[in-house]
């Protein structure tokens, strides 16, 4: 090959390999800018999985309503043994479910499984210690099995805890007028200083007014308790938690005491 030859095919490969190098820049760097330009969807996969759950929490909750529903249908009826396995299988998929815990008390009081109830009772009351009607089924469960001094002060508890303003949408939101604080007041002194026939005479006008308040069938309960008619106790404590205001159609899972201690 001759010289000039050489130095020919020499330059050819020069140009050639400057061409090389250019195309490289401007392909890579149009690469790097069409991949900056282009949005790639985001991974669909949380989001899917997000939305399944929803789905399966939204059909669990409306799964327990309607078996909470169904076995209040049956405690009704008095067909507890269906009952029973309703909320048998709602509570094993949903053990704090709390209003299926307090018609189960409610219909193991039925069955007459009174150390079965009182078990569970004491077991809800410790994991909702400011729930009301908690506390009142538990009372209930008290004066059922027949130890009236804990149900005395459990119902007592119970009304406490719904005059706060700690129950579950039952109570009375009702006024005292000025008179009726005034009897009210004195009715309370009186209790202090251990005069409880003084106490429930003062108090008993107020009692007897159509909207007598919460507070003074409190008060009334724990002068009675006192004086030690039980039943009278109760009564007045049941009004001042609201849980005799729906004979007709009463709440499940707060059984009327007065029902209870008939059995």
């Amino acid at each position: 090959m001759s010289r000039i030859r050489r130095i020919r095919i020499e330059r050819h490969l020069r140009a050639l390999g400057t061409t090389i190098a250019v195309l490289n820049v401007v392909v890579f760097s149009g690469c790097a800018g069409w991949t900056e330009r282009m949005k790639f969807p985001p991974d669909v996969r949380p989001i899917r999985e997000k939305r399944m759950q929803a789905a399966f929490d939204s059909f669990e909750e409306n799964r327990n309503s309607a078996q909470y529903r169904a076995a209040r249908t049956f405690f009704r009826q008095g067909n507890y043994n269906v009952c029973h396995s309703q909320l048998d299988s709602l509570l094993s998929r949903c053990p704090d479910h709390r209003a299926a815990n307090l018609l189960m008390i409610d219909l193991l009081l039925e069955e007459r499984k009174c150390d079965e109830a009182l078990q569970r009772a004491q077991s809800l009351a410790d994991t909702l210690p400011d729930d009301p009607d908690v506390a009142h089924v538990l009372a209930i469960v008290y004066d059922v099995s027949g130890d009236e001094e804990r149900a005395l002060e459990t119902f007592e508890h119970a009304a406490a805890l719904a005059i706060n303003g700690q129950s579950s949408g039952r109570q009375r939101q009702l006024r005292t007028g000025e008179k009726a604080g005034d009897a009210l007041t004195e009715a309370s002194e009186c209790f202090d200083r251990g005069e409880y026939d003084e106490a429930f005479r003062r108090i008993k006008p107020v009692l007897d007014a159509p909207s007598a308040s919460p507070a003074a069938h409190l008060l009334a309960g724990r002068i009675l308790t006192a004086q030690g008619d039980a039943v009278q106790a109760i009564y007045h404590y049941e009004l001042a938690s609201g849980h005799l205001q729906s004979v007709d159609e009463p709440e499940v899972g707060v059984a009327s005491s007065g029902n209870a201690r008939r059995r």
